[in-house]
């Protein structure tokens, strides 16, 4: 199976950490939030494909041609777009045959036995509790397949994609166990941090 890892962002809520570095490579407790990512990659996973945009190349450099190490995971690199994560999602469709794949956002700290849930099913969404009310909320990972390739952005944003996907089609819906918690500014950062201290 591959893994879609979308890294093409601004990170724009992050600055001013973002204006020298991109989003995936901020660090939590010490480790890249792309490290969190790879580290939860299953072993059904084969091949990486890494979409980047801003700061792309230090994403290259800090991944690598492979991971793992010498006979690890190949990675590919697949330019994305600045209109958003569901034009960089959509330059990924030349790099997958009919099949299904994850797909993780590339600034997430996913637990690797969620992954690992996810995976296990033919399709499906990782869920977390929100922290402000009593609910469910998609998180950035998911398998998906080629199907999503149908359907058409009606703004920037990946999620309207899965939102209509997961219309037409039977997405399994797993909780989170574990969540650290979303990343989305500075102050998130400290705050998963103080809890995973």
């Amino acid at each position: 199976m591959k893994a879609i890892l979308l890294c093409a962002g601004r990170g724009e809520r992050m600055m001013p950490l973002t204006a020298k570095t991109p989003k995936p490579l901020l660090k939590v407790n010490g480790k890249c939030l792309i490290d969190y990512v790879l580290n939860s990659l299953p072993k059904e996973i084969d091949e990486i494909i890494i979409v980047v945009d801003y700061l792309g190349d230090k994403i290259k450099k800090h991944v690598g041609k492979e991971y793992g190490g010498w006979g690890g995971i190949k990675v590919k690199y697949v330019k994305g777009s600045n209109k958003g994560n569901a034009y960089s999602f959509l330059a990924t469709r030349k790099y997958l045959k009919d099949e299904k794949f994850l797909l993780i956002y590339g600034d997430e700290t996913p637990h690797p036995e969620n992954v690992r849930r996810c995976t296990t099913k033919v399709l499906s969404i990782l869920l977390f509790k929100s922290r402000f009310c009593n609910t469910w909320l998609k998180d950035g990972v998911m398998v998906l397949n080629t199907d999503i390739f149908n359907y058409k952005p009606n703004t920037v944003d990946f999620k309207d994609l899965v939102d209509a996907f997961v219309l037409d089609h039977k997405v399994k819906m797993v909780k989170a166990k574990g969540f650290m918690g979303e990343i989305n500014t500075p102050e998130d950062i400290k705050r998963v941090e103080r809890l995973n201290g």
